[in-house]
């Protein structure tokens, strides 16, 4: 299921990109829950394409960084809600991106569950998308 998944990611941005005149210096990646996850493994697995990625209470109980990992240089921003039961396993990604020397952005939003996080977090990944693009 994550394989097709992963596909039809791919399949629209490559629709979107032969659509509309996009500028490929900044072509952004973003997924809340488990859609997060998926954007961890999608940021890293075709890094050269994303000018910055954001994930919102990444559903990720399961993840390990891979010291060989690719996203090393796609600025990322993971953001949780402080009211989020699963608050955890963002804390551990951020922990593991830091041990490991990754530069990120990882914010706690007060007030904020594992849905509003959509709605209040898009602000602030707006204004990290806004600041980065490739060169």
């Amino acid at each position: 299921m994550s394989e097709l998944s992963e596909k039809d990611v791919m399949n629209v941005l490559a629709m979107v990109r032969k659509e509309f005149n996009i500028d490929d210096r900044r072509i952004y990646l973003m997924g809340h829950s488990q859609g997060g996850a998926g954007a961890l493994h999608i940021a890293d697995k075709y890094s050269s394409i994303w000018a910055a990625a954001a994930m919102l209470s990444p559903g990720a109980p399961s993840f390990q960084l891979d010291p060989s990992a690719q996203f090393k240089d796609v600025p990322m921003l993971i953001m949780v809600g402080v009211n989020d039961t699963l608050i955890a396993t963002p804390r551990r990604i951020d922990e593991q991106l830091k041990s490991e020397n990754i530069a990120h952005e990882y914010k706690e939003m007060p007030g904020l569950d594992h849905g509003g996080i959509i709605m209040g977090g898009m602000p602030d990944v707006f204004k990290f998308f806004g600041q980065h693009n490739k060169p």
